[in-house]
């Protein structure tokens, strides 16, 4: 689990393989990220802003025993880039 770096919202990943952002201000489950297939290991928001844009972009780093690494953009809630090797040996 992981806060947000607004401290409003928190992200949990765990072995049903599932990511879920929960909204600390309404206590709700936001939203779920589906993708990886094996428990989920690792997160890490990142927040940048837009080259050319200015705005802020959200984004998740997850990892998980499936091998892969998946950044995820936080405001249109879906994969961006999946990274690694899923066939490597799981411990």
């Amino acid at each position: 689990m992981i806060f947000t770096d607004e401290n409003t919202q928190l992200i949990s990943g765990a072995a049903d393989t599932y990511i879920v952002m929960y909204d600390l201000v309404t206590s709700t489950a936001e939203y779920k990220l589906m993708g990886h297939t094996q428990p989920i290991t690792q997160l890490q928001t990142i927040v940048t802003r837009h080259p050319t844009k200015g705005n802020l972009q959200r984004h998740l780093f997850s990892g998980a025993k499936d091998g892969l690494i998946k950044l995820w953009d936080l405001d249109r809630q879906q994969c961006v880039g999946t990274f690694g090797d899923s066939n490597i040996t799981k411990v």
